[in-house]
């Protein structure tokens, strides 16, 4: 009976905000570029067959987005090497390079790995690249042997292929680190010799992980996997991962519903700001490889009391078992707030503690859910997503004492998109 009415409850609070627009991007909503990048490359490179291996992806700090892109006729015995393509802030095609000896393999480079300053970092399998991460400078717009790493053996189900990537500028000890993935649950972070840092084994039924991408704010890992969703008809699914812990943090996407089946298969990844918001960029293998960006963090700003979550898989429509949680939390009891508008409003004393900041606007009201009892410093709001709900929602919990009294405190806000 209390799932039925936790879904009644957010079909109302969806029809109520159907018509408003959010303010930001939550996690998992799309905004921003989003573009057929096979027709693109196709296009702008011309001949007679489609460029149909698109794998990596990122966007520097001027704006411009890169893909690498392996011949389409490589396994045929073309000498045609892979690109690395360049397009403008508007996703139009500017240029491609090729990508150097030692790439040539059917796929070419992988993923893409941006420093956030001047270098694109790219593996692909180690017995065609002679164990070396390729470096690409982006003021000559040359790959530049002195900047290469050593890539280790990456462990997984494919072949030995530096796969997934991500640049950790506070990795190593502030040195900078490489995180890489091949089709299998090991993360592996290593140093420019190649030297092994550290290995985290994912949990997960078959992750799959594809690309790779830091949060460095936030110190998370996204994964852009080939499903471990219990909605088994996405093969792209985002799973984040605390770099501290080695563990999940229960925060997961799906992919772009556009392409069929939602999102096709998952590609590259990298996180960024754009335009202060907090971004993930996306590349799916599908019908027609596509580049789009989607908001990329769930906790979106800090506050005084505890750590707001999620759990029971991706927030899709049709989820039964998707809830909301608190952890690290000092209350009794807490309640969850639901608005469709994001927002950061210092509050404090006498009312709330110090430090504490409201996520949520205050104008049309706060939905409040029932206040739900706090064990051990957690607690839990199960929210069963019903099938064809799609919105994006902000939550928080308010945290109580027993009885209430003050100050009150409240959770880090979360924004998803719900359903899809």
């Amino acid at each position: 009976m209390q799932t039925c009415r936790a879904a009644a409850r957010l079909t109302l609070i969806v029809a109520s905000f159907a018509a408003q627009a959010p303010a930001q991007y939550p996690l998992g909503h799309r905004g921003g570029l989003a573009i057929d990048i096979e027709s693109t490359i196709t296009a702008a490179l011309g001949g007679s067959a489609r460029w149909t291996k698109s794998s990596g992806c990122a966007r520097d700090r001027s704006g411009n987005y890169w893909v690498s892109v392996g011949h389409v006729d490589w396994s045929a015995g073309a000498a045609i090497p892979g690109k690395l393509v360049k397009l403008d802030a508007q996703g139009g095609f500017v240029r491609a390079i090729d990508q150097p000896p030692g790439a040539h393999s059917s796929f070419g480079l992988r993923d893409l790995a941006y420093d956030g300053q001047d270098t694109l970092y790219a593996g692909l399998e180690n017995q065609y690249s002679g164990n070396t991460v390729f470096a690409f400078d982006l003021v000559s717009e040359t790959f530049v042997a002195t900047r290469r790493w050593r890539a280790p053996f990456i462990p997984g189900q494919g072949d030995n292929v530096v796969r997934g990537l991500a640049h950790d500028p506070a990795g190593d000890s502030g040195r900078g680190s490489l995180w890489a993935c091949d089709f299998g649950p090991e993360l592996i972070e290593f140093d420019r010799t190649g030297r092994v840092l550290r290995t985290v084994v994912i949990p997960g039924t078959n992750p799959l992980p594809y690309g790779l991408a830091i949060d460095p704010e936030n110190r998370s890992l996204w994964m852009f996997c080939l499903g471990d969703s219990t909605q088994t008809a996405s093969f792209v699914v985002g799973i984040e991962v605390d770099i501290a812990s080695g563990r999940r943090t229960g925060a997961m996407f799906l992919g772009d519903a556009s392409v069929p089946p939602l999102g096709g298969m998952a590609g590259g990844c990298e996180f960024y700001l754009k335009n202060q918001e907090p971004t993930l960029l996306l590349l799916v293998q599908a019908d027609s490889d596509r580049l789009y960006e989607v908001g990329g963090r769930f906790r979106y700003a800090p506050s005084c009391g505890g750590r707001i979550g999620m759990t029971g898989d991706a927030p899709y429509g049709g989820n039964g078992a998707w809830a909301l949680t608190l952890r690290g939390t000092q209350a009794s009891a807490a309640a969850l707030m639901i608005h469709y508008v994001g927002a950061r409003q210092p509050l404090g004393p006498p009312v709330f503690a110090g430090g504490c900041m409201l996520g949520l606007a205050l104008s049309p009201p706060i939905f409040f859910l029932p206040a739900v009892v706090v064990g051990s410093g957690t607690a839990a709001a199960p929210l069963p997503i019903p099938s064809g709900v799609a919105a994006p929602l902000y939550f928080q919990w308010v945290e109580l004492g027993a009885p209430p009294v003050l100050p009150l405190r409240l959770s880090d806000p979360g924004a998803t998109f719900v359903g899809y």
